[in-house]
């Protein structure tokens, strides 16, 4: 009886440790960083991001593809009626993005090792999440592999900064913007 009132606290912190470690989150604070070495992106790199902000009035969804073949991203709008789930309205914007910004996609892909694809509790859904969902699914190709991650919400750190690379993307790049100088 001793000896398991003993053991039951290093079990407890083993378990939790493990629990932990599935969710692909946990980071050994002790560890020392590896250095990163960026490698130039693939020609067949893809980036797919798909996001169904459903709010209380309006479903839409926002498809964009941003492909390292001809430096573009392309988002296609699409809003839906509740009333008979018909397309009311959808548009397409297509930017271009530059080798630098698809050079930094890469780079979070590398870094955090995104080709190897999701855990299951990026896949986790709670109570809160069935009044207001905000779906969202990021697909990276590289080298003939796929990967997905899909989530209610937000994102957890392994995929955060890429899909804050994706959105600017979306966004007008300005010509000679390294050239201009400001007073």
């Amino acid at each position: 009886m001793r000896m398991a009132a003993k053991t039951l606290p290093g079990f407890i912190l083993v378990l939790a440790a493990l629990a932990l470690g599935a969710c692909g989150e946990l980071r050994n604070p002790f560890a020392k960083e590896k250095p990163f070495t960026p490698t130039p992106y693939p020609k067949d790199f893809a980036v797919v991001i798909d996001e169904s902000p459903d709010t209380y009035y309006a479903r839409q969804n926002i498809h964009q593809v941003v492909t390292a073949a001809d430096l573009m991203s392309r988002t296609t709008y699409t809003t839906f009626s509740d009333y008979n789930n018909s397309v009311v309205s959808s548009f397409t914007q297509e930017q271009p993005v530059t080798e630098s910004q698809m050079q930094a996609m890469w780079n979070e892909v590398t870094k955090n090792d995104l080709l190897e694809g999701a855990t299951v509790w990026y896949f986790w859904k709670t109570n809160p999440d069935n009044y207001m969902r905000n779906e969202r699914r990021i697909q990276v190709r590289a080298q003939g592999q796929l990967a997905e991650f899909k989530v209610l919400n937000h994102w957890g750190y392994r995929i955060r900064d890429l899909e804050f690379l994706i959105r600017a993307g979306r966004l007008p790049i300005t010509q000679h913007a390294a050239a201009t100088t400001q007073p």
